[in-house]
């Protein structure tokens, strides 16, 4: 069901992280658990920007394009995420959605969402993190951006991937 509601909202790429060993990585307070204590999954989701939107010219106005697609895909994410966790409570499984930009929490010079999506999106073998910080998907680079649930629902997951040739 979850599957076909993300195939009809056209989101290209998904794919589950195991709560368990992100509430080893994670630092205390962006755990799963520290969310949703029961937590059996991270449901990562996600869509490419629009190539376009970054080599519109950098002026005050075109700028706009770059900025208005970043609003537009996370509004539809955090949207899409709402109901997610709704189709899932209906089968009887408790999921949070996961905010997919903000609030964000200031922690040791750094600004964190509440779950990382990135991390979680890494565990789920998406891709790697990369120099720059970014998740680097094998085929779509780093123009990806996320959307996710939480939920007791044990999602098959997979390991992280191998990808030397991404840096």
């Amino acid at each position: 069901k979850v599957k076909n509601y993300l195939d009809h909202k056209n989101i290209p790429i998904i794919a589950a992280a195991s709560a368990e060993s992100l509430n080893r990585l994670a630092p205390e307070g962006f755990r799963p658990k520290d969310s949703l204590p029961e937590a059996k999954t991270v449901l990562v989701f996600a869509n490419p920007v629009s190539l376009s939107s970054y080599i519109t010219p950098q002026n005050k106005y075109l700028y706009y394009f770059y900025i208005s697609s970043y609003h537009t895909y996370y509004r539809m994410a955090n949207e899409i995420a709402n109901n997610i966790s709704f189709m899932l409570e209906e089968e009887g499984f408790p999921s949070l959605p996961i905010p997919s930009y903000s609030p964000m929490k200031f922690e040791n010079g750094h600004f964190n969402g509440l779950i990382s999506l990135k991390h979680a999106a890494a565990e789920a073998g998406l891709g790697k993190i990369g120099k720059n910080t970014l998740l680097i998907h094998p085929e779509r680079g780093n123009t990806l951006r996320f959307g996710g649930i939480l939920t007791t629902f044990e999602w098959p997951t997979e390991s992280p991937g191998d990808f030397p040739e991404l840096c």
